[in-house]
């Protein structure tokens, strides 16, 4: 593998073992967030280590987007369409299958975790689970679901012709803040 291009890409050894010691080593931290779950992640932070009275807003997320980013985006929009089409998103799943099993693995101990850290039904995580589908029903590692769910749905060709539209009008500056976290005490 020394010798190809980008030895992870290339290695086509990678089995089902290979992700079982993955989770495992995985399993062997007390916490592991997820970036799609950021605030809910930095709360199972502090609430693991007991850290929460010092949590403060600068903590939690903030969404930021500027003007070369919204640029490079919106550019082209047809570039887009790879994120954003069910048969490619099929593809790209079946190409990377032991990632998004993984994937899935510690989306579901994420999700247990909130639950044993009494998260679940913080106002603020559910928003956040609930915007990303996360912790329900939708099993991320099945391509079928995952791909109609995310490009298939009205709502997601309804958000789609959405985003075009902004793209088309090129928004100058789009940055926001999420907060301030009443439920949060901020």
């Amino acid at each position: 593998m020394a010798n190809q291009c980008h030895g992870y890409r290339n290695a086509t050894t990678l089995d089902e073992r290979h992700l079982e010691t993955a989770n495992r080593i995985l399993a062997r931290f007390r916490f592991v967030g997820l970036q799609e779950a950021y605030n809910s992640s930095v709360l199972l932070l502090a609430r693991t280590f007991d850290m929460e009275d010092r949590l403060q807003v600068s903590d939690f997320a903030k969404v930021r987007h500027t003007p070369a980013e919204e640029i490079r985006n919106c550019k082209g929009y047809r570039r887009r369409a790879v994120g954003s089409d069910a048969v490619v998103c099929r593809e790209v799943m079946r190409a990377n299958h032991l990632d998004v099993q993984l994937y899935e693995m510690i989306h579901r101990n994420f999700c247990r975790r909130l639950e044993l850290y009494g998260l679940r039904g913080h106002p603020m995580v559910e928003r956040e689970l609930t915007a990303g589908s996360l912790c329900s029903t939708l099993d991320f590692s099945d391509s079928e679901a995952f791909c109609s769910h995310f490009f298939e749905t009205p709502e997601a060709l309804a958000l789609r012709k959405a985003d075009r539209k902004k793209c088309v009008t090129q928004v100058v500056s789009m940055g926001k803040f999420r907060g301030p976290f009443p439920e949060w005490g901020f």
